[in-house]
């Protein structure tokens, strides 16, 4: 019984042994593969970037729809017009509006008119009594003057109270009228014209579209995952998928929406970004690729991640040491750019050479 005890250990001994065997060849095979130089330790420019898609859109854009519903009259501009602020773009059937503008300007005259025959009537009466005064009249006549005078003072009143209402009518139907107009309330550019003369339109459809071409920005999205390393003010560069040479241009942040946005089942976050001066090869729709500088060390000592070794929270480079070999040192990090190199904080010297490997 001892005897089969014994040829069971020797067994389980001999699988472990030839397990030992393959795994310490695997290792071996792979050292084999594995091909290494060393590198000096300079000091570089390190940034980390968040790589997002975007699109050129116009900072101003307005989608003009009347405020009262009518047939069109006239409309005075086409797509690809250069429009004012102010000018008028179209204007609906203005009969009514018209008529009605007519009619309260009409009774506002009629009031001030009414006012001045009021006003004349009431200096006769002031007048008549001061004569009356100085003719040493009977109390009793002076006193019936004083009523006819304070007669004469409540028609002015109600003449005044008249006009202020003539004003506010005609006020409100020039409003009304005004809100059959169509004005630009910017400088800008017709991009769309959905509506024709003789059509009835209304405030629940766009009539007409409007751009400012000198002032564009980019609008991308950012995932969930990149978007809490994103801040207001973070610069960014730009380039142009339109542009032949794709030079990047300067921009940053403006404005980050709080609220995320499904697309295609998975949560963004629109950004926008300013742009000062667009490139000629950009239009509205143009896509942009954009680079969002989220970390950026300038000039640091800084090292390949071909040369960091990672050991859970810590980070290791191998050095050359004349007497002892390879050397593991421990080194403290900062931004890891996204271009391949690491900030390095402490724990080597500039000119120092690390072990960087490839395969």
């Amino acid at each position: 019984m001892e005897f089969f005890k014994k040829k069971w250990v020797l067994a389980i001994i001999a699988v472990l042994a030839v397990s030992l065997v393959a795994v310490f060849s695997y290792y071996l095979k792979s050292a084999a593969k594995a091909s290494y130089e060393f590198v000096e330790i300079k000091k570089a420019d390190v940034k980390k970037v968040v790589s997002v898609a975007g699109a050129v859109k116009s900072a101003e854009a307005v989608d003009l729809a009347f405020e009262k519903t009518g047939k069109i009259a006239a409309i005075n501009v086409q797509i690809g017009d250069q429009v004012k602020v102010g000018q008028q773009i179209a204007i609906l059937d203005q009969t009514d509006y018209s008529d009605q503008v007519s009619q309260a300007l009409a009774s506002l005259e009629i009031a001030e008119a009414g006012l001045l025959q009021a006003e004349a009537n009431l200096k006769k009466e002031k007048r008549k009594k001061t004569e009356l005064e100085n003719t040493h009249q009977s109390k009793y006549t002076i006193d019936v003057q004083r009523a006819q005078i304070k007669s004469a003072q409540a028609a002015v009143d109600i003449e005044q109270a008249k006009i202020t209402k003539a004003r506010a009518d005609l006020k409100y139907y020039q409003d009304q009228h005004e809100k059959i107009i169509l004005r630009s309330p910017i400088d800008g550019v017709v991009t769309a014209k959905n509506i024709e003369v003789g059509e009835t339109a209304g405030p629940t459809a766009t009539a007409i579209s409007i751009i400012n071409e000198n002032n564009f920005k980019v609008e991308a999205s950012v995932s969930q995952i990149d978007i809490a390393q994103v801040r207001i003010g973070e610069r960014a560069e730009i380039s142009f998928d339109s542009c032949p040479a794709k030079e990047a241009i300067e921009s940053q942040i403006f404005s980050i929406d709080p609220a995320e946005t499904k697309v295609n089942g998975n949560s963004v976050y629109k950004i926008d970004l300013e742009i000062e001066k667009i490139a000629e090869c950009a239009r509205p729709g143009s896509i942009a690729n954009v680079e969002i500088v989220v970390s950026e060390r300038k000039d640091v000592l800084a090292v390949s991640f071909a040369s960091i070794i990672k050991r859970n929270d810590q980070y290791f480079v191998l050095t050359q040491d004349a007497e002892r070999g390879l050397q593991e040192r421990e080194v403290k990090v900062g931004v890891q750019g996204s271009s391949g190199m690491t900030e390095i904080l402490s724990g080597i010297e500039e000119g120092e050479r690390v072990v960087s490997f490839s395969k």
